[in-house]
């Protein structure tokens, strides 16, 4: 397959993306209206956590949008929620994150309009936090592969610090991992189930998993292509016994 190697190109060229642009189109396990903010707050502590892929594949081109939207959006539930918001990017190694911003929503005021109101400020400081550090945090993630399957390592983790919380865990990516395996390489669908079926996967249930941008490269791929890593990521969410949303496409 002659464009892997144009698509494997990993550094962070720039910062516009179309991530939820508008309403997701969204494929995977479960279905989703595509808004962040809309579902009921849960009843435990809500621990919301956005891990960005800042290697070239996913972030090299503009789609008429910008992924801050997807980040602001995971804001505005986490706040609405008084919840407790990280978020990292990443690139080849899980073990080499950069924290973006870590920020808790749980806030003191006389009265519940007061504390709507702090919460909505300090969304908007989250949100303009993204837009001048990203920058910044890009080019310290190391980001010459891409390890996705590292990361629901890194989310286990998250889940054993927090217990009692609920975990929404929002990934922006192509999806194209390959440290360990690549699912695009496989000769079809079949094959890519297949792979994610003998890679190790933590015990995420209970969880609230979405990968959203599957398959939207810096460079063209063939359609059958996203359709196997779209499968390979859809079986690994269910053999993490996580609620997951596997979203491909979006409307801007």
């Amino acid at each position: 397959m002659n464009f892997l190697p144009q698509y494997r190109m990993k550094r962070y060229s720039s910062l516009l993306i179309g991530l939820f642009a508008g309403t997701l189109l969204l494929t995977g396990c479960t279905n989703s209206s595509g808004s962040v903010s809309a579902a009921p707050c849960p009843d435990a502590p809500l621990k919301s956590i956005g891990l960005v892929d800042v290697t070239s594949s996913s972030f090299a081109s503009s789609r008429g949008g910008d992924y801050e939207t997807a980040i602001s959006k995971l804001t505005q539930r986490t706040a609405v929620c008084s919840g407790d918001l990280w978020v990292a990017t990443f690139g080849e190694s899980s073990g080499q994150t950069v924290t973006l911003l870590e920020q808790s929503f749980q806030v003191e005021a006389p009265t519940e309009n007061a504390k709507r109101r702090k919460r909505e400020q300090l969304a908007e400081e989250v949100a303009s936090t993204v837009r001048d550090k990203l920058s910044d945090a890009a080019s310290r993630t190391p980001a010459s592969a891409t390890d996705v399957l590292g990361l629901l390592r890194l989310i286990e983790e998250a889940k054993a610090q927090r217990p009692d919380a609920a975990h929404e865990v929002l990934i922006l990516t192509d999806g194209f991992t390959n440290v360990g395996v690549d699912p695009a390489t496989a000769t079809s669908t079949e094959a890519a189930l297949a792979l994610a079926d003998q890679v190790a996967v933590p015990d995420l249930s209970g969880m609230k998993l979405t990968f959203a941008g599957i398959g939207r490269t810096s460079t063209s791929v063939p359609s059958s292509v996203i359709e196997q890593v779209t499968a390979f990521w859809q079986r690994v969410c269910e053999r993490a016994n996580a609620s997951c949303t596997v979203a491909t496409q979006w409307q801007g």
